[in-house]
């Protein structure tokens, strides 16, 4: 009878440790000193020799500080949770790629909209102004190449084909960097804030490290050339609308390359769009505190960003724990 009893499988009464979520707040911590701590000792040199972003020595900077969210994700992943690189960091295609290639594909699109509403609010509400009838700083462009005298109606004939072309380059070389965002910021960070706190405390406290992270680039002229400081805290709103669109993207995609594609996107499509601004109006100047995605004329598209995508987001079954405790 006891030899029947104790050959019977026993039910564990513990959970595995890979079925739990690790609510530790330690590799958090340690990831954003990292990402932090690397990321500005990139653009100190910057700072003291007054490199702005469109020098060499500032392009430079800039492009491995955008690396350094994925150098601290990849730190904590391997020696704090010890866990796989590839499928933690969401990088692996296996099984996803159909996906992955579609909302990529689509992110250019739902960033082009996303950008033309910030456009449209601001010049609702007075902050931005369209000058679709001559298009005068896309006819610098054209005079610039040496194509003068020509119609409004030949203006435009040019400018669709140029804009097609000059997006996806711009997406492609943009590609680089905002994979290595991504990494760090919404295929790393995001999830485990949104297994402490839930869905919209984690993308509020998402945009305020991912904004607050490019305080040194903003201060040297990033975005806000003339007025950094206000910058700095500007775009901690830019990024609570831009957090949205890219997070949602990773989940439907199912890896940090569509999250990639989002950010490259509206990297891509933003200044492109400015464009339709007119060229040396001293009564409309164009202001990126006040105008588009960066300024608080874009603040509704944000909000309506930010509040839809919080519901989606609680509603997805991606949007579950899925950090298990480090093994």
């Amino acid at each position: 009878m006891s030899k029947i009893l104790m050959s019977q499988p026993i039910r564990s009464v513990s959970t595995p440790a890979e079925n739990t979520v690790d609510r530790s707040w330690k590799p958090i911590i340690i990831y954003t000193a990292l990402a932090f701590g690397l990321g500005w000792m990139m653009f100190i040199p910057g700072l003291l020799l007054n490199a702005g972003p469109t020098t060499l020595i500032g392009t430079i900077f800039s492009t491995t500080f955008m690396w350094t969210p994925a150098v601290a994700a990849a730190a904590v992943v391997r020696f704090i949770e010890k866990k796989p690189l590839f499928s933690t960091l969401k990088i692996s295609l296996k099984g996803v790629w159909r996906k992955t290639l579609l909302w990529s594909l689509l992110s250019i699109p739902i960033a082009f909209i996303l950008i033309l509403a910030s456009l449209g609010s601001s010049a609702l509400l007075g902050t931005y102004h369209f000058d679709l009838t001559n298009l005068s700083e896309f006819q610098e462009v054209l005079e610039t190449s040496g194509q003068t005298g020509l119609t409004t109606s030949q203006v435009w004939d040019a400018f669709w084909p140029r804009i097609a072309g000059v997006i996806p380059m711009l997406f492609l070389a943009g590609m680089v960097g905002a994979l290595g965002e991504e990494i760090g910021w919404h295929a790393w960070l995001y999830p485990r804030l949104r297994d402490r706190l839930g869905v919209t405390a984690s993308l509020a406290l998402t945009a305020i490290i991912w904004g607050l992270w490019h305080a040194p680039a903003i201060l040297l002229g990033h975005n806000y050339p003339d007025n950094p400081q206000l910058g700095v805290f500007m775009f901690i709103i830019t990024c609570a609308g831009l957090t949205i669109p890219i997070q949602l993207l990773m989940n439907w995609g199912g890896s940090v390359w569509a999250a990639a594609s989002a950010h490259a996107a509206i990297n891509a499509i933003a200044p492109a769009l400015l464009i339709f601004a007119p060229l040396n109006d001293v009564n409309h100047p164009y202001d990126p505190v006040a105008a588009a995605f960066t300024g608080w004329g874009g603040w509704p598209v944000v909000a309506i960003l930010f509040i839809a995508g919080a519901i989606i987001l609680k509603r997805d079954n991606t949007s579950q724990p899925s950090t298990p405790a480090a093994g």
